[in-house]
């Protein structure tokens, strides 16, 4: 068939876009993964918690909902910002659909560079106003659980982070597949003898 080697790469770079999707996913990076400890005064709108990433990159973001704290379902938004008031947003991702028996969640976006080392705040906010965060009692010892504007310097969010190196995208790697696509078949058009015109 005429086109069946061009179609046949096309179909390898589809494949291998599909395959820098999946290396998008980020290298989890996770802090205080004992979740059960706790839930209740951290509802999701208001709650936050400090931390610092130990990479340069930051990818996404996860919390552990409260299982005992019956809510209706809604979406969760999970901001970066680099202070907890008036700060800059970093980045940010929603999660929709949660409700209380979600456990893990996780937001994410496209790698964004940070200072490692550097104090950042993880921000909750949902639409269902009654989805609580769980916590677990201070075992991370690079920042604390935040409401509102409160320190609660014995508490840490159940939350992790995400760190990753930036990949191309499916969407160019595509775009490149077509031009692949296209120079494959104006080589094979160049190959037709000429014609004369009458």
């Amino acid at each position: 068939m005429k086109f069946a080697k061009p179609l046949k790469v096309l179909l390898a770079v589809s494949a291998f876009a599909l395959q820098g999707a999946a290396l998008a996913a980020p290298i989890l990076d996770q802090h205080s993964p004992n979740p059960s400890r706790g839930g209740g005064f951290c509802h999701l709108n208001g709650c936050a918690q400090s931390f610092q990433q130990n990479a340069g990159t930051i990818a996404g973001a996860g919390i552990y909902i409260h299982p005992d704290y019956h809510a209706p379902a809604g979406d969760v938004t999970l901001s970066i910002y680099d202070a907890l008031t008036n700060g800059n947003l970093i980045a940010s991702g929603m999660v929709t659909a949660v409700a209380s028996e979600s456990g893990w969640i996780d937001a994410f976006w496209s790698p964004v560079t940070i200072a490692a080392g550097s104090q950042y705040y993880l921000q909750l906010s949902s639409t269902s106003r009654d989805l609580v965060a769980a916590y677990s009692d201070g075992d991370y010892v690079n920042g604390i659980a935040w409401f509102q504007t409160d320190p609660y310097p014995t508490y840490d969010l159940a939350f992790r982070t995400y760190a990753g190196a930036v990949v191309p995208e499916p969407a160019p790697l595509a775009l490149l597949g077509l031009g692949i696509l296209g120079v494959a078949a104006s080589r094979r058009a160049g190959r037709r003898p000429l014609t004369r015109c009458a």
